[in-house]
């Protein structure tokens, strides 16, 4: 299996199995469909029809390509030991003081260079029930990898790191035909500055081969930041590399080709004089003059009259209808502004409306979306909703101390109302962060709100109306509960690739059994020494009042039916913890919501470990089957973030679903890395992720069946299905960012 063939099966879960002529070795097949069966993956029939004609030698071959592929794509590629063989049951049994003695004894022998854990034998365990749905491995087609690259290419929203990466990997392996995956233009300048960096050194004359991307000064920035394996999105600082004279040359050329490139340069002007001081542009004063001239511009803070200086100043003049008309130039920075404008310009508001309906249809659709959802909400929610309302009393002082850090720098002209209702936002960046505001004070008409959703949607229906039709279409309502997938940036690597916020629903089984594995060693060539990670369960209320947790601090709780596996404090050869959750206990003692966090107890930010994933599982029988079981697994994510505390899941128990977070924040300076010390982060987080008012699937595909199709009330009578497990799903991030985000 090549690169290309593994990143198709991991993202599309779809195998390559070319067409043979040789004798069916029907029990060579079945033999690899039980193993395949015993890690939770299945073969379709078109596979298996492929199979049948393969040789025995074939079929070892692809197997052993496959199933170790699979088995990490899952977390079973390594051991698994912990600390009480015999869990959960053993722990549940075990009295306060064996369970004190060994982790004493444990934290000694990290203390004094020793490992020491205690030593059980292990009991027999009856064999695991496999799961009825398991994950079925379909048949790709032979540019399965071609289209894949086009369609990372094409998508409309940011891509997350593992996704970049397999970009790359995808263009490397279409390097001597770049052809049959670039299109004309690239909508999304994160995804540009990726293709232009790979392209950089592959042409003989550059300049004019990139032009046709690089059409800014901050294109070119961004391709200077890719060269230099900075973060695209400029959110954070960059050390340059040293260029080739060979890429300054291009550099220099590209932004010499720009016009009126001023503006542009000082909106990054910290950036753009350290990336200056690697290109000695003076070197290239006449062959490129303008580029130097805005350099030299920028270097003496001559500072050119902006677009958006002029907006502030006619938005603080109080001429709120002239800045409407000024941002009729930039549509998509007027769509942002909208709600502002709407709810401060009084009498005029119709007017600025029409001002902003002039220009709509050249917002994206992802922002078109996005104000939808916006102003719904702004036409539904007429009155402010105390926060009092979904924190408990005692976590209320946390929220008010927490969101008045957050929030100083957006209200210095006011004071900030923490009692208020929050909205909440991702900020720009790489951290997987979560923010909640306070909601502005001015209400924005309900008539004006409901034209601006009814105007969002015609320009959304009149252009998808112009893509390929779909015929009958069937739209599960079960897509309400899954977030559109923008802003991917921050999203970590994992089996199935949601947009936070979105909502699975538990499989049957009344014990969910989360893991976390990781292992200490080198990275970047420098040893990282002991590592202790904790896996944690903080289990709230319905109206998020603190019940009780589940850490290293507190290993049982009989009467919730919740365990902890043992604290781990070392890495070596690779650690792992568990804990599993009674869902129905939970419930019967008052629980509501369970918010699974991961914390670095030895100060590591994630991203500093050699491996580090958490994932959960379901389980009839808690002690069926081995600790952990591939086949079980549901979801197994990647921990990258700089971030020593990470929130990958909140478990909602009356609504029996589990919330998609990926979430990271920083534990409290000087205090140790618990739940205890980070409990006020876990609530803030916790209420962000379950309360967030984001764009939903099952609005996006319901746009596109009326202006494409027909929708029909059965899938059996539609053309295409759009559902949670079958035709387009909520997993389907690819499809979606590049066709159905357009």
């Amino acid at each position: 299996m090549n690169s290309a063939e593994k990143i198709v099966l991991r993202r599309l879960k779809k195998v390559f199995v070319p067409a043979n002529s040789g004798d069916p070795q029907l029990q060579f097949v079945a033999s690899l469909a039980k193993n395949l069966q015993s890690i939770g993956f299945t073969f379709s029939p078109a596979v298996l029809k492929r199979l049948k004609s393969w040789s025995p030698e074939e079929l070892l071959e692809f197997a052993n390509s496959l199933l170790p592929t699979l088995l990490k794509m899952v977390g079973g590629d390594v051991e698994y030991k912990p600390m009480y063989p015999n869990f959960p049951q053993q722990v549940m049994d075990a009295s306060d003081a064996e369970l004190y003695v060994n982790a004493m004894l444990h934290y000694w022998g990290d203390w004094t260079g020793q490992r020491i854990l205690p030593q059980y034998e292990t009991d027999q365990r009856l064999a695991v029930e496999l799961p009825k749905n398991l994950k079925i491995l379909d048949l790709a087609s032979d540019d399965e990898a071609t289209k894949l690259c086009r369609s990372l290419i094409s998508a409309n929203t940011s891509l997350s790191k593992s996704d970049l990466s397999d970009l790359r990997s995808l263009l490397n392996f279409h390097r001597n035909d770049l052809t049959a995956v670039l299109p004309e233009s690239i909508s999304f300048k994160e995804i540009q500055s990726v293709v232009t960096g790979f392209l950089i050194d592959r042409a003989e004359e550059p300049v004019p081969f990139l032009s046709k991307y690089v059409r800014t000064a901050t294109d070119v920035l961004r391709l200077a930041t890719e060269m230099s394996d900075g973060d695209t999105s400029l959110a954070a600082p960059t050390k340059y590399k040293s260029f080739s004279r060979k890429q300054r040359r291009v550099i220099l050329g590209l932004l010499n080709n720009i016009s009126q490139p001023d503006e542009d340069l000082n909106r990054h002007r910290g950036k753009w004089i350290r990336l200056a001081e690697r290109l000695h542009p003076g070197e290239y004063a006449k062959r490129f003059s303008d580029a130097n001239e805005s350099i030299r511009k920028l270097r003496n803070n001559e500072k050119p009259v902006t677009f958006n200086s002029t907006v502030e100043s006619l938005i603080r003049d109080g001429d709120l209808l002239g800045a409407a008309k000024l941002l009729c130039r930039r549509p998509g920075e007027f769509a942002r502004r909208l709600d502002h404008l709407l709810r401060d310009s009084g009498d005029d508001a119709l007017e600025v409306l029409e001002q902003f309906g002039s220009v709509a249809v050249d917002v994206s659709t992802p922002v078109l979306l996005q104000l939808i959802a916006h102003f719904q909400m702004r036409a539904t929610d007429r009155t402010a909703r105390r926060l009092s309302d979904v924190a408990a009393e005692e976590s209320l002082q946390f929220f008010e101390k927490a969101v008045q850090k957050l929030t100083q720098p957006l209200s210095k002209r006011k004071k900030v109302k923490p009692h208020l209702a929050m909205r909440t936002v991702f900020p720009k960046g790489q951290a997987s962060k979560l923010v909640r505001i306070p909601l502005a004070d001015a209400l924005v008409p309900e008539s004006i709100a409901n034209r601006v959703v009814q105007m969002a949607r015609a320009i959304l229906s009149t252009r998808f109306a112009e893509l390929p039709p779909l015929g009958k279409c069937f739209v599960s309502n079960e897509l309400k509960k899954f977030a559109v997938p923008f802003s991917q940036r921050s999203a970590s690597k994992s089996l199935r690739t949601l947009a936070r916020g979105s909502r699975l629903s538990l499989p049957t089984g009344n014990v969910v059994r989360l893991f976390l594995w990781w292992k200490e060693g080198k990275v970047r060539d420098k040893k990282t020494g002991r590592v202790d990670l904790d896996l944690s369960a903080t289990i709230f209320r319905d109206d998020w009042k603190y019940l009780n947790h589940i850490s290293y601090t507190n290993l049982k709780e009989d009467k919730l039916g919740c365990c902890h596996s043992g604290d781990i404090t070392s890495a070596p050869n690779g650690a792992s913890e568990f804990v599993d959750l009674d869902l129905e206990k939970l419930r019967i003692r008052g629980a509501r919501y369970v918010v699974c966090s991961i914390q670095s107890f030895t100060s590591h930010p994630f991203c500093d470990l050699p491996q580090c994933y958490v994932g959960w599982m379901t389980r009839n029988k808690p002690q069926s089957g081995e600790i952990f079981e591939p086949a079980t697994v549901q979801d197994k994510i990647d921990l990258a973030s700089d971030r020593r505390v990470s929130v990958p899941m909140v478990i909602d128990l009356k609504e029996r679903s589990m919330i998609w977070a990926d979430l990271a924040l920083k534990s409290m300076p000087g205090y140790q890395v618990n739940i205890e010390s980070n409990l006020r982060g876990l609530v803030h987080y916790g209420v962000g992720i379950e309360s967030m008012n984001k764009p939903n699937l099952f609005e996006l595909f319901s746009l596109h069946a009326q202006a494409r199709g027909e929708i029909v009330g059965d899938a059996s009578n539609a053309e295409q299905v759009f559902a949670v497990d079958d035709g387009v799903t909520p997993f389907d991030f690819e499809l979606i960012a590049s066709g159905y985000l357009s």
